[in-house]
């Protein structure tokens, strides 16, 4: 933001809806989380996320392997058609 002023007008327009809020406090004035709970949802979300990165490398691995094959079908062909 460009000044301060605009950020703090910013700041001030700011509802319930624009922010985070845990899932952990399922009530309006629940207690904050403890840390065990905050860095429990930390590794499920980390844990998560290599999930989805690993399922990820795993098809460009296929098809990086199906990418060798058919282009050495290909050149087998190709090299047999000009004898």
């Amino acid at each position: 933001m460009k000044n301060e002023a605009s950020q703090l007008e910013a700041a001030k327009a700011l509802s319930v809806d624009d922010v985070f809020r845990s899932q952990f406090r399922t009530e309006k004035d629940a207690l904050p989380s403890t840390l065990e709970v905050l860095d429990w949802g930390l590794q499920h979300i980390e844990r998560l996320r290599k999930a989805n990165l690993e399922a990820r490398e795993e098809v460009i691995k296929r098809w990086q392997l199906w990418s060798v094959i058919i282009l050495s079908v290909v050149n087998i062909v190709v090299t047999l058609l000009k004898k």
